[in-house]
């Protein structure tokens, strides 16, 4: 395959603000792209590179790069030097060592999903601004004490390692919003086991696609024998970047009776490839995402393409704590509680989805409810970022959310120490 380079006059490429050279079967990064000093996004994943030159320190303004998907065994430490790099992508590689100071200092976004890696350094802990760190499906043990001085932390995934103990200092993260860490020693839930029905793979006919995230692939579908027609979702692999699809299917079973929640009906056998499978209850069209996820602008706020009244925002805002509210008296925290995750119809009637995150606990149940309640009144921060004010009352009701989310974020003194006290807000119960 020519990679993008090829197609490039020395003039353009000087002046190119980015560069895709994805499956180019590369084993080295072009000595031109150091050249590039307007480089702001870098992706170079899919190929066979193993280390990164100390030149990429030449692209002064190289704020994103990915390298996902080819043969690092350890991280590369050039980036380090890098000044404006502020998301480093580095998910499915084979890497084993971190070198201590790796990471440049002004990162915000660190995705080193599905590696073989034991240990993170205790440099972390210089990261001041880092908002998104992503560790599903590796190998370690525990996580290093200086950590906890990355005060912004807003999303964590260290699902799928060998975790025995999560650190006390987790949960004093004053903007953890958003954690996962199923599938780890520590997450042992086998009183938590629910029996689910089967269905094979064969007895559906498959149809259009209904939408696609970082796990797997969602499309509508018919039984060939009933004629009734549900939702499968296909699971791209073993590994998400949220944790292992196992632990989000046993999560969705026992999620899944409730109104507002996606129903899981049956778990999807004897797919010809091995992929694992789920079938849900089929939404009507009418039903919408809330939102859209974020970009590499916004980090960890979702984007959204419309305005919403007051009386839409309580409508959204009820309806979720119903549904969380269920979620915690069964013990599990969602860990994606996003607005699109959330889907809604016409009359703004609410579905939550997309357990892949989620975490069945059996520790520290106050302290998960806080974590949620984060991300709760961060969707409720959008909402209103995006609201409609028509009324007097429209201003007092702004004032009255914008309270409740100052609150939450209050570790010592919140009055908002699980949902059902949310459940007072006077805002809710006008």
């Amino acid at each position: 395959m020519k990679n993008e380079l090829e197609n490039l006059n020395k003039a353009d490429y000087l002046n190119k603000k980015e560069l895709s050279l994805k499956n180019c079967r590369l084993k080295n990064i072009p000595k031109e792209v150091f050249q590039m000093t307007e480089l702001e996004f870098l992706d170079i994943s899919g190929n066979e590179i193993s280390e990164i030159p100390s030149e990429i320190s030449h692209l002064k303004k190289l704020k994103i790069i990915f390298f996902s998907s080819n043969l690092f065994t350890v991280f590369p430490i050039s980036l380090s030097n890098c000044q404006s790099l502020t998301m480093i992508g580095c998910k499915s590689n084979l890497i084993e060592i971190i070198p201590e100071n790796s990471f440049p200092i002004q990162l915000q976004w660190l995705i080193l999903t599905d590696n073989k890696i034991k240990s993170i350094p205790k440099s972390i802990g210089k990261l001041k601004l880092l908002q998104k760190l992503m560790l599903a499906g590796n190998q370690i043990v525990d996580l290093p004490e200086e950590m906890k001085n990355c005060k912004n932390l807003q999303l964590l995934r260290i699902s799928a390692n060998n975790i025995h103990n999560l650190p006390v200092w987790i949960w004093q993260f004053p903007k953890l919003a958003w954690l996962a860490y199923a599938g780890n020693p520590c997450s042992n839930n086998k009183d938590k086991k629910t029996p689910i029905k089967k269905s094979n793979w064969n007895d559906f006919s498959i149809h259009e696609l209904l939408g696609e995230g970082a796990s797997g692939q969602i499309y509508q579908c018919k039984n060939i024998k009933t004629k009734d027609d549900f939702a499968i979702k296909i699971y791209k692999g073993s590994i998400t970047s949220d944790g292992l699809p196992e632990n989000e299917i046993e999560a969705h079973i026992l999620a899944s009776n409730h109104p507002n929640i996606v129903k899981l009906e049956t778990i999807v056998t004897n797919h010809p490839l091995g992929k694992k499978g789920i079938l849900m209850n089929l939404l009507s069209k009418d039903f919408q995402n809330l939102g859209l996820p974020p970009t590499f602008e916004t980090c960890t706020r979702d984007v959204f393409k419309k305005q919403f009244t007051f009386l839409e925002i309580k409508k959204i805002l009820f309806q979720t704590l119903q549904a969380v509210i269920h979620l915690h008296k069964n013990q599990i925290l969602h860990g994606d509680l996003y607005a699109h995750n959330i889907l809604i119809n016409s009359d703004f009637e609410l579905k939550m989805g997309d357990f892949g995150a989620a975490t069945i606990y059996n520790f520290n149940f106050d302290k998960h409810q806080l974590i949620e309640i984060r991300a709760f009144a961060f969707l409720a921060e959008d909402l209103i970022k995006n609201s409609i004010l028509k009324t007097n009352e429209d201003a007092e009701n702004k004032e009255i959310l914008q309270s409740f989310i100052n609150d939450c974020f209050n570790i010592e003194s919140s009055k908002y120490k699980n949902f059902s006290d949310i459940l007072k807000l006077n805002f809710l119960n006008k």
